[in-house]
């Protein structure tokens, strides 16, 4: 049998190491099952996880439950039910596993892509603000709240133009104009009034969650998108909009209120790309958390380590260039360079 002791996912640059067997793409008698994109790997698999039990029984099919949803500001959000075929894996065989699918199937992340898109509006509403206090400063530098309202809007169009791309066979890019475009439209929003900036994210929030329900009903969760990019990717990228800008909002949400499961699954990703941002060594220290707390990690080279310690929410907002958002939360917020 064939060895390969090093397997490369090709766009992260990350490898498969041990004397197992090579993984490979299973087959069933109808085909191969779409399990990983292979040597098109997109950035989100962060890595290879292969076993020899199938995720499922093969005499069972995977049902799908309906997924809640609001009414919220004239924006439906209500999905019905339906059920899922999935082809099982034979037995035996070998499954790479995407790192989308090792952290949630879409269904699920749909469902709290939607939560988070519900508590997004209703806090928005409860705001009552007025003109001006949409031209208050954001927590983002040089952006206004409206600023911040206006690239939701934005981002959650540009997300259904790639999805409803995708649906058509086509990739289409989110921000076709590119950097100058989108920086130029946010610009022109943020003049806008409260009322026009409230039914504006309202209304691109609804048009996406129609085109979610699109792509979930056809089942093409991983037809590629912009970057190569399975139309999966986009709900968790959502999902991060949401709750990192709900907060640079600078309103009565904050970064202690983040979900927890949003949190467990951002922090770890976040920490791996961390080392590139800090000049220093650092230690890092997870105090509180439902499925963080105790973890640490250590980061750069030195002896002498920056310790950073405190709860899970808090880290995750410094480590995202947020310190304001930790409050006085952690021992220390050694600077960082820009996120993304």
């Amino acid at each position: 049998m064939r060895r390969n002791p090093r397997r490369t996912c090709t766009s992260m640059g990350r490898r498969w190491r041990g004397t197992t067997p090579r993984p490979r793409r299973p087959t069933t008698a109808t085909g191969p099952v779409r399990a990983c994109h292979g040597d098109r790997c997109p950035a989100l698999c962060r890595f290879w996880e292969v076993s020899r039990s199938p995720p499922w029984s093969a005499s069972v099919q995977a049902v799908r439950s309906a997924r809640p949803g609001a009414t919220t500001g004239g924006a439906d959000l209500v999905s019905s039910e339906r059920r899922t075929r999935r082809r099982p894996t034979p037995s035996g065989e070998w499954r790479a596993l995407c790192h989308d699918e090792v952290m949630g199937d879409p269904v699920s992340t749909l469902r709290s892509v939607r939560s988070s898109t519900v508590a997004l509006l209703a806090g928005l509403e409860a705001e009552h603000w007025s003109d001006a206090d949409v031209r208050a400063p954001s927590l983002l530098p040089g952006w206004s709240r409206a600023h911040v309202l206006t690239h939701l809007a934005r981002n959650a169009d540009g997300i259904s133009d790639t999805l409803s791309g995708a649906l058509r066979g086509e990739v289409v890019r989110r921000y076709p104009h590119g950097p100058e475009g989108r920086n130029r439209d946010i610009e022109d929003g943020a003049a806008r009034g409260v009322a026009a900036l409230l039914e504006d994210v309202r209304s691109s929030a609804a048009r996406l969650d129609s085109t979610f329900t699109a792509v979930d009903e056809a089942a093409a969760w991983d037809s590629l998108t912009e970057f190569e990019l399975p139309a999966s990717h986009w709900l968790a990228a959502r999902r991060r909009e949401v709750e990192i800008h709900r907060v640079d909002i600078a309103g009565a949400y904050s970064a202690a209120q983040w979900p927890a499961d949003f949190v467990a699954r951002e922090l770890p990703e976040v920490i791996d790309g961390l080392g590139k941002r800090t000049p220093g060594a650092l230690r890092i220290e997870i105090t509180s958390g439902a499925e963080l707390a105790g973890r640490g990690w250590d980061l750069g080279d030195g002896d002498d380590r920056v310790l950073v310690r405190g709860p899970d929410w808090a880290v995750l907002a410094w480590a995202l260039g947020r310190p304001s958002a930790a409050g006085n939360a952690l021992s220390a917020t050694p600077s960082l360079e820009r996120w993304r």
